[in-house]
């Protein structure tokens, strides 16, 4: 039972290495520490500032906070909390690249319980998943689609990993929990989640 369990971790460990190598060397490729030309990265890291320093969901440009009606609140709430490691804006950016690094291997474990596929099926997938030109293109901006992409990928794992568990069962588990508050925050994110 032991060595089972030593050797599927070994057997998962590679194509989590290989992944773990091949985006960040992806997300390290195409990383740009300017600040990309649209405005909603901008309005996203000042709303976050906002939020990170306990002011509400307002606006902070101008002379007088007004409550903000644009943006869902989701992704500005997400990277709150680490303004109190750094403003720096390549510290924030930076998030999305491990957000990005993140959503390939959750996507991997995604596709492999899935349909119980074998893991070099999985592995190719989740590869797939890693050159895709929209992830990598957002995983250098501050804006909320990889935040969403990530968010849905660990909603997606744990409802795959635990769904004949919730079948049978009459009250809801942390896991169910978990899995609920993770489905309200992509909402939060993007109404696109809906």
């Amino acid at each position: 039972m032991k060595r089972k369990g030593i050797q599927n971790i070994w057997i998962k460990g590679v194509p989590i290495l290989l992944l773990s190598i091949v985006s960040i060397i992806l997300g390290t490729f195409v990383f740009d520490s300017k600040i990309d030309m649209n405005g909603d990265n901008t309005s996203y890291y000042a709303l976050a500032k906002v939020l990170s320093q306990f002011k509400g969901y307002v606006n902070s440009f101008g002379n007088e906070m007004t409550p903000h009606s644009h943006f869902p609140p989701g992704y500005p709430f997400i990277i709150a909390p680490f303004m109190w490691i750094s403003k720096n804006l390549l510290f924030i950016k930076s998030l999305s690249t491990l957000f990005y690094i993140s959503s390939v291997i959750l996507g991997f474990f995604v596709v492999l319980n899935f349909n119980r596929t074998k893991i070099i099926e999985s592995l190719f997938i989740a590869l797939l998943l890693a050159t895709n030109f929209h992830l990598l293109k957002y995983s250098t901006l501050i804006m909320s689609e990889i935040a969403l992409v990530v968010c849905n990928m660990i909603f997606l794992f744990l409802f795959l990993k635990n769904e004949a568990k919730w079948k049978d069962s009459i009250l809801p588990d942390w896991k169910l929990i978990l899995l609920a508050f993770i489905g309200m925050l992509a909402f939060h994110i993007k109404t696109l989640a809906l």
